[in-house]
């Protein structure tokens, strides 16, 4: 099997997982705060492990062959849900407004994943200027 056919499944199956995971965790939990941690916390989970696995992409293929915003993708969710995760920790105000903090992680990373894929598409012939030394 292809590498790269591997990698991409390996990442699209932990994201469809995540969401599933996610929603569960939602109907569990409805709007509990602890729900509402455990599901930024896989969310900034799954950033950082989509991170590393387009890093072990790149590694074991030997070409930037990721889109161009797809690191920054990855890396601008992760911090949103960290400030998520600080804000109604250290701000409080969770159970009177817990629709706001739910909109704030949940539509801004649906926001930030559209904004981003839709960068990908439009420059999708726009690699990274450098290449990787295939002689190493």
């Amino acid at each position: 099997m292809n590498r790269k056919i591997l990698f991409n499944s390996l990442q699209y199956f932990i994201n469809v997982a995540t969401i599933v995971a996610i929603i569960t965790l939602l109907i569990i939990f409805k709007t509990d705060v602890l729900g509402y941690y455990i599901t930024l916390w896989i969310l900034m989970g799954v950033s950082i492990l989509n991170i590393i696995l387009v890093g072990f992409k790149e590694y074991f293929i030997k070409e930037y062959s990721s889109l161009k915003f797809t690191l920054v993708l990855h890396a601008t969710y992760c911090v949103l849900n960290c400030g998520a995760y600080y804000l109604v920790k250290y701000v409080g105000g969770y159970e009177k407004f817990f629709y706001l903090y739910w909109l704030l992680s949940y539509l801004g990373t649906a926001i930030i994943i559209g904004v981003f894929v839709f960068l990908n598409y439009k420059f999708k012939d726009d690699k990274p200027k450098f290449k990787v030394n295939n002689n190493a």
